[in-house]
């Protein structure tokens, strides 16, 4: 991906967040910005922290960060069963809209 690409989705990814109002987390469960590009994930780098506010409260608290591991863990079991997108809830009551990335050939990349 060149400089114009990361700059483009950048954009387009703060215009969703920024228009929206809404947290956008990026779950790159198989490493796929470090083997797209050496620079996507420092370029993306505030997508790929789940930085909800009340997230990070809540997991300040060890076995609270524990359930949210198994639920990311459960989130990508459904992902790769529904390859579509579906609503949930999170053990903390975070409504949450989940969107899989997959790739054609390698199958569920992220969420």
């Amino acid at each position: 991906m060149n400089q114009s690409n990361h700059t483009v989705f950048i954009n387009h990814l703060n215009f969703i967040t920024n228009t929206l109002g809404i947290s956008l987390c990026i779950k790159d469960s198989s490493g796929f910005t470090k083997m797209l590009d050496s620079n996507l994930s420092m370029i993306l780098i505030e997508y790929l922290l789940h930085t909800n506010a009340y997230c990070v409260y809540m997991k300040s608290a060890r076995s609270v960060c524990a359930q949210c591991i198994q639920s990311a863990k459960l989130i990508e079991k459904k992902c790769n069963k529904t390859n579509s997108p579906f609503f949930g809830r999170c053990h903390c009551g975070v409504l949450e809209y989940i969107v899989p990335i997959i790739h054609p050939q390698n199958g569920l990349l992220g969420f």
